[in-house]
């Protein structure tokens, strides 16, 4: 569903004026639909135009690809001391089920929706769930770390420091 999805928005960014006009064909018969959704569409497909480049459309597919791989392997190497044998599309489905569900609005860093998601996509598999919520936790608190410390590195290799960054983002709202 996702590849169809991404393949359509390529479609798309190719295709703009067309799709330009089937929205506004559509949009005319409803007044709220031609002022608040035909605007948006607009913007949607112009942001959708860094994609008309086929080189840069499979370079962003290879890296959401290889983004994914590289967490589903993590979380499966997680899960093998809490479900022994358990099959690699349980790590997969998991970070499905999370991914649908942090999109939900919740708490700053998804807290409690992050592992009640987790657990509960790991409990319909067969996992006991105070298993799988301590296994959502102890997750939840790897990506923490291991995206943190990402987060410095480039920091640090851009020569930035996390205090400069603070002031920089409070000094707009200083002038105001």
């Amino acid at each position: 569903v996702v590849g169809i999805a991404l393949l359509a928005m390529y479609w798309m960014a190719r295709n703009q004026k067309r799709v330009a006009g089937w929205f506004e064909k559509l949009g005319g018969r409803w007044p709220f639909f031609k002022r608040y959704i035909l605007p948006r569409i607009g913007a949607l497909l112009e942001g959708l135009g860094a994609l008309t480049s086929l080189k840069q459309f499979l370079l962003v597919l290879f890296w959401i690809a290889l983004s994914w791989a590289i967490w589903v392997t993590v979380y499966y190497i997680m899960l093998l001391p809490i479900a022994p044998g358990a099959p690699m599309w349980w790590a997969a489905f998991g970070d499905g089920v999370l991914a649908m569900g942090v999109a939900v609005p919740s708490a700053p860093a998804a807290l409690g929706v992050f592992e009640g998601s987790l657990a509960g996509a790991l409990s319909l598999v067969g996992v006991p769930f105070s298993l799988a919520l301590g296994y959502a936790i102890l997750m939840h608190f790897t990506q923490f770390v291991i995206t943190g410390a990402l987060g410095l590195w480039g920091l640090a290799r851009e020569g930035r420091t996390l205090s400069s960054m603070v002031s920089e983002l409070r000094r707009p709202m200083a002038n105001k």
